[in-house]
């Protein structure tokens, strides 16, 4: 069997049941003659579109789903989704790769009109979760829990966790509480510029006294009245007492962004569910609220928000990239961006594979086309030696790479849960306990964590930096009747940023 350098994982079944997904199967998937398809993971019963509205522009999809003895209805998501459920009277599976096929085999063309596609389901790129495989992929039951926690017979030795795998056990990269002496960041207090804003779409904003000024008020994206993982740190499985993988994610990339350009202001959304998921639906949904954003502000409108920058550590792996992925709603929400001038900027991933993950690769213009690729910053990971992260992917289509393993940044100093030290006793001098570490109490506000999802967020503040360093004391809003000088300006920021690297690392 050839080598191949695509394997991806497979999501464990229990995250396929919560979202009602399905896996595609290339093996066992129905294709058309000449179709080359690879895994993905799919809500079952919704497609996306265009305009879902019914119509008559919609006929060659309703068509194709009355053939399959299937219905559409109208999904509570709005004008992007709809729902596809069994025809009256007419037992059948919905299933929207069915749907998708059959439309593809009747009218190709029409299809790509209507921006029809699968709601694929999107994941955090952070080694301490990677909830796409299962609750702690990396290290079954936690090992460094065991009796001997941190070098029972070795385990990142032995056939089931390998060198990638050491990347989640404490003391090798995996999210850890640690100390630090360094000062907060200096922000500067009287500026003649407009700070630069970060949008951060991820968990969401923790309390952190780095992060007390210049955080602007959180959006909810998904419409979770729950506690969040940003503040509460344990959602799911609140009886097991152990921290979810997740928890202060978004804390942490805000941190990173604060280390990086502490004079920008963030803007965190919340996409990312407790247990990492993130549908591609209520992505397009938050991408295009901060193009609304962003345009109103432009045009001076009420209710506008300046947004230079997008970071996302996120993504997914498309069943058709080279057909399919540059056609599709997230494409167009991307590029959309793009126009605004905003700055977007993705992880690439944490499989150790080559395989494109969206939408990091949209950096990558599709081969043979005349289009030029989207202007979004992929970003891979560096160890702290300088060399590629063995986790991060790779590939033509990641374009920059960014310090992203046994990073340190900020953590709720309320997170405290189950674990507790192996041994704690008195000192007989002081009066005050005797311990070794929590491995789950982050009093001090600080962790060591890894992952592209890191990576991403250094280089975002990175732009943010170079924004304020291009400027002259007049980075206020530009109409978007002024022509494109936005976009001029984040493609020099751009420029300036590539060629540095290059500076940096030559030809990689």
């Amino acid at each position: 069997m050839a080598r191949s350098d695509n394997h991806v994982p497979a999501p464990s079944g229990r995250l396929l049941a919560a979202y009602g997904a399905r896996a595609l199967d290339p093996v066992s998937a129905q294709v058309l003659p000449d179709q080359r398809i690879q895994s993905t993971v799919y809500v079952a019963n919704r497609l996306l579109m265009r305009d879902a509205a019914p119509g008559s522009h919609r006929r060659p999809l309703d068509d194709a789903v009355r053939e399959l003895r299937l219905r559409l209805d109208g999904d509570a998501r709005g004008g992007r989704c709809v729902r596809v459920a069994p025809g009256d009277g007419a037992p059948a599976t919905p299933d929207a790769w069915r749907v998708l096929q059959t439309l593809r085999a009747r009218d190709a063309r029409g299809m790509r009109s209507l921006g029809v596609g699968l709601d694929h389901l999107m994941f955090a790129t952070t080694i301490s979760g990677q909830p796409y495989y299962s609750a702690h992929p990396y290290y079954s039951a936690h090992p460094y829990y065991s009796a001997h926690p941190y070098y029972s017979a070795h385990p990142y030795y032995s056939a089931h966790n390998g060198p990638v795998a050491q990347y989640g056990m404490v003391g090798f990269g995996a999210t850890q509480p640690v100390n630090l002496v360094l000062p907060k960041p200096a922000r500067r207090t009287d500026v003649s510029f407009r700070r630069p804003v970060v949008a951060v779409l991820d968990t969401g904003c923790g309390q952190h006294d780095w992060l007390a000024e210049g955080v602007l008020p959180a959006i909810d994206a998904i419409g979770d009245t729950g506690p969040g993982l940003d503040s509460d740190g344990d959602v799911t499985g609140p009886l097991d007492g152990m921290r979810d993988p997740l928890a202060g994610h978004g804390t942490f990339i805000c941190g990173l962004v604060r280390q990086t350009c502490p004079d920008a202001d963030i803007l965190p959304i919340r996409v990312i569910h407790a247990d990492g998921v993130i549908l591609e639906s209520e992505l397009l949904s938050a991408l295009q609220m901060v193009a609304d954003l962003a345009r109103k502000h432009a045009n001076g409108e009420a209710g506008g928000q300046p947004i230079d920058v997008v970071t996302l550590s996120l993504g997914f792996y498309h069943e058709s990239p080279d057909d399919e992925a540059y056609t599709s709603l997230l494409y167009e929400a991307v590029r959309d961006l793009a126009d605004l001038g905003i700055a977007v900027v993705a992880a690439a991933g944490n499989d150790a594979t080559a395989r494109p993950m969206f939408p990091a690769a949209f950096a990558a213009t599709p081969e043979g086309s005349e289009e030029p690729a989207v202007p979004v910053s992929s970003v891979g990971a560096l160890n702290p030696s300088g060399s590629i992260a063995l986790f991060s992917n790779t590939g033509d289509w990641v374009r920059f790479w960014e310090p992203g393993a046994s990073v340190v940044s900020t953590v709720p100093t309320s997170f405290n849960h189950g674990l507790q030290p192996a041994a704690a006793v008195p000192d007989p001098h002081h009066g005050i306990v005797r311990e070794n570490i929590d491995p789950d109490n982050f009093a001090s506000g600080f962790a060591v964590s890894s992952g592209t999802s890191f990576a991403a967020p250094v280089f975002a503040g990175r732009i943010a930096q170079e924004l304020i360093a291009q400027e002259t004391g007049s980075l206020t809003a530009v109409s978007l009747a002024a022509g494109d000088e936005p976009v001029k300006r984040m493609q020099r920021t751009i420029e300036t940023l590539t060629a540095r690297q290059s500076e940096r690392f030559g030809r990689r």
